[in-house]
């Protein structure tokens, strides 16, 4: 009996290799210029690697959650972690030092976003925190948290600053001013709400969604705002009114390809257009759970504690 050998893909073989992680990763994130990227875990610790060159060289390790890490964000030269333990931290990118702990969520940390002037966490107790981006000026006792934003019925899942003017206020008068920098939350609650940084107060409710948003963005020249829902629809809103500008279903504009990491191990390649499946990337010992696009590569981390890069050259 004869038997045919499999042909193997050579193009969907991993590049590199690195479990430096002691459990699952959960999540991660890349500077602004693809160089750097940190890696959280399980473990409770997040890592710095070089994401550019062929080798992912771990660059430096930061300890101190006593929980998983949730979520992570890159600005400037610090890295900003949340966790399962309830807390904030922020970190010096060069010497891995803590430089400061913020406190005061009652639930585990889902994301956060950086302005360079304040940190914002959402979290499963249901609320948005904005925090002091620079405590140096700040007494031992005082609390670095700005604002505490409450308003949803289930946790907050996503979080998007927008910086547009003052537009949709009939006079002058009616603007905040300098409270024109809003934020905006999308929640398990199946609702987005924008807030003024430096007010408590809700200013506009989105509301259509049929499940919970995961994801938002904004269009800040445009002042229209996205939401993604786990009911399967991307909606645009008009950012000042509040108002639905349309439903979308299905995938537009300029995608080429779509990556997608699954609990089979495997990380696929799609065409956006024809839904066509381009690539099986196999590689990871159990499921994938987080991603990152680098010109030309993808990154991939998974609960077997490994992130794994691999080549996109000829695909995109």
């Amino acid at each position: 009996m004869l038997f045919r050998k499999e042909k193997v893909d050579d193009k969907a073989l991993p590049l590199e290799k690195n479990s430096d992680h002691d459990k699952s990763i959960t999540c991660m994130a890349l500077s602004d210029d693809q160089s750097l990227l940190v890696s959280g875990s399980d473990d409770g610790t997040a890592r710095m690697y070089s994401a550019k060159t062929t080798s992912m060289e771990c660059l430096g390790v930061f300890r101190g959650h006593t929980d998983y890490i949730t979520c992570i964000a890159i600005f400037d030269t610090h890295v900003i972690t949340g966790s399962a333990d309830c807390s904030v931290r922020k970190w010096d990118m060069a010497s891995c030092e803590c430089l400061d702990v913020y406190q005061g969520h009652a639930s585990r940390i889902f994301s956060i976003i950086c302005s360079g002037n304040v940190i914002v966490s959402s979290s499963y107790d249901k609320s948005a925190r904005a925090w002091r981006f620079d405590t140096s000026d700040l007494d031992d006792d005082e609390d670095p948290c700005l604002r505490t934003f409450v308003g949803h019925t289930k946790a907050v899942l996503s979080l998007a600053f927008f910086h547009g003017a003052n537009s949709g206020y009939d006079s002058d008068e009616d603007s905040p001013g300098d409270f024109s920098e809003k934020l905006i939350t999308g929640s398990a609650d199946g609702t987005a709400k924008s807030w003024f940084l430096k007010s408590p107060n809700c200013v506009k409710t989105f509301k259509g969604h049929t499940g919970p948003i995961s994801s938002i963005a904004v269009d800040e020249e445009a002042a229209i705002l996205f939401t993604a829902s786990m009911d399967k629809t991307v909606r645009s809103w008009d950012v000042h009114l509040g108002r639905c500008l349309k439903v979308q279903v299905l995938l537009s504009g300029k995608f080429v390809q779509v990556f997608t990491g699954c609990g089979d191990k495997s990380l696929r390649a799609f065409d956006a257009k024809s839904g066509a499946l381009r690539r099986t990337y196999k590689g990871h010992e159990a499921g994938i759970t987080a991603m990152a696009y680098v010109g030309g590569f993808i990154i991939s981390g998974g609960f077997d504690g490994t992130l794994i890069k691999w080549s996109t050259a000829d695909l995109v």
